[in-house]
């Protein structure tokens, strides 16, 4: 099964600073404008939207906190949200500090608290859109880049590789049907042999990249380095590379084709350069440095934007096609390739997966689609559950004072929406112990759910909810633990999780249906 890169399997920072920007602007000004403004009226309908609103950026930042996307994508995301809600401010400071034209009443300060509310949720929500637009646009960007490498580099292989290959066996063969001859017989068989790699090499180059990537597994990176210096130690008096390797228990995400791709760059190096080359390790949180140094420099300039860059525009012989499939490959696994010193140090990046003995790594991540479906369960859930308390128990309107509203409307609003909250929780805590991955029934996922569901009874709502409820002003018994309170939320926990575990299998994880895939869908 595809393993998760420590990357994607870490909590993002810039996520919370999403999701505690959605809290301030909702909590702070939206909610306090529709109590100054006085909910009941015939415009509260139209003022609860920019409460969905403000509620919604902080799913957002919380689904991107456990997501899977990688750190640069959620750090995009809140960089535009930041910006959008500073911007707003400034615009609507400036257009306070404007020379007053007479006294506010009472009807024209209530606008003015609802504009300057919705206008600094708007930049906060307009912020957090653009830089969803602007994220997938730049890895949709680096995507496209990869493929013209790729199709570049295919023809190249083809015109040159294989049919050089074939022009040479034919020769050959004509030579042979004249009179035995054992260099003819050499010849061919290395011709054949690099029809082979380049087989091989095409194989890697049309895997589709559709961010599933099932090929790919946990690889032991000391191991693999130390069998790639030995191989180029072969045939020399003393080391040609020298290692100083991680420990035994770090591995990376990659395939069998992670050893010539440091095959390529040692042998590079050491036939450059005539010198012991030094390959040093530098684990992080979530990836690991490979630097591979050399006194001497042994990448030419045309080499190293291969290597980093793209193709270059012409077809240079000294860059061969080693250089560009390893820098898609690395790319592949989720890494990359960086020069430095002029030629002297290259660095190939690798994300580290996840132990399977230990969760040390980090949180796990929660697939975009798992986000989605867990977030609809969450609202089926939190409907019936509500249906419930309002029948039988004191109703929602007690969850709207928790943020200082105390109106039906707001704590349906305010309900369901922690009801996604939670939700997201729920999934990232099963896909974070992999608990989806080793229960498969539906039945007990929901028991899980439900169990899941009495936790937040006796803490959430018993504990938390009543000392919110008391530092509003609302007096409230602590804990406060009531019957319709728990079957509620068993209800809820129990929706939640069967409705999470009607999601469709993970795409290439072990079983018949993977084997039975063609390889272009695999």
């Amino acid at each position: 099964m595809f393993p998760p890169a420590g990357s994607e399997r870490k909590l993002k920072p810039s996520g919370l600073l999403v999701t505690a920007i959605g809290f301030l602007v909702t909590r702070v000004m939206v909610l306090e404008a529709l109590v100054f403004g006085g909910l009941p009226s015939e415009i509260a309908v139209v003022r609860l939207l920019p409460l969905v609103v403000g509620f919604g950026v902080i799913v957002l930042g919380m689904s991107l906190t456990v997501s899977t996307f990688d750190r640069e994508y959620v750090d995009t995301v809140a960089r535009w949200t930041v910006l959008g809600t500073v911007g707003m401010v400034v615009v609507v400071v400036v257009s306070l500090l404007e020379p007053a034209t007479g006294g506010k009443d009472f009807v024209s300060r209530v606008a003015t608290d609802v504009v300057v509310a919705n206008a600094v949720l708007g930049g906060a929500a307009g912020g957090a859109v653009i830089g969803l637009r602007s994220a997938a646009n730049r890895r949709q960007r680096r995507l496209l880049s990869r493929q013209a490498d790729r199709g570049v580099l295919l023809t190249r292989l083809l015109r040159h590789e294989v049919l050089n290959s074939i022009t040479a066996i034919d020769g050959h063969a004509t030579l042979l049907s004249e009179a035995p001859d054992e260099r003819s017989h050499r010849a061919i068989r290395d011709a054949v042999d690099r029809i082979e790699r380049t087989v091989d090499d095409v194989g890697v180059l049309l895997r589709p990249e559709d961010g599933r990537h099932q090929w790919l597994t946990s690889v032991e990176l000391a191991a693999a380095l130390r069998r790639t210096a030995e191989a180029a130690d072969d045939g020399n008096d003393g080391p040609a590379v020298e290692i100083d390797p991680p420990g035994e228990e770090v591995t990376v995400r990659a395939d069998e084709h992670l050893e010539p791709v440091f095959a390529n760059l040692f042998g590079r190096a050491v036939d450059r350069t005539r010198a012991t080359v030094c390959v040093e390790t530098v684990l992080g949180d979530t990836e690991v440095d490979v630097e591979i140094h050399s006194e001497q420099s042994w990448l030419n300039d045309d080499e190293r934007t291969a290597l980093t860059e793209s193709l270059p525009e012409f077809d240079t012989p000294s860059v061969g096609y080693e250089l560009p499939v390893g820098r898609l490959l690395v790319a592949q696994y989720g890494g990359r390739i960086e020069t430095s010193n002029g030629g002297r140090t290259v660095v190939v990046t690798l994300p580290l997966t996840a132990p399977e003995r230990t969760d040390e790594s980090g949180q796990s991540g929660v697939t975009p689609a798992d986000i989605r479906r867990i977030s609809i369960a969450a609202l089926v859930a939190g409907t019936a559950m509500g249906a419930v308390v309002s029948q039988f128990g004191t109703g929602l309107p007690i969850i709207g004072a928790l943020y200082g509203v105390d109106s039906a409307a707001v704590g349906w609003i305010t309900h369901l929406f922690h009801s996604v909250v939670f939700g997201v929780v729920f999934a990232a805590v099963l896909d974070h112990h992999d608990i989806y991955e080793r229960v498969v029934s539906t039945v007990t996922i929901a028991a899980l759910g439900a169990g899941y569901g009495v936790f937040l009874w006796l803490v959430a709502a018993g504990i938390v909810m009543s000392l919110w409820l008391n530092v509003v002003g609302v007096p409230t018994p602590l804990p406060n633990l009531t019957v319709t309170g728990l079957l509620g939320h068993v209800l809820w926990g129990a929706i939640l999780g069967g409705g999470y575990a009607l999601r469709p299998p993970k795409v290439g994880g072990q079983g018949e249906q993977d084997e039975k895939r063609p390889y272009w869908e695999v």
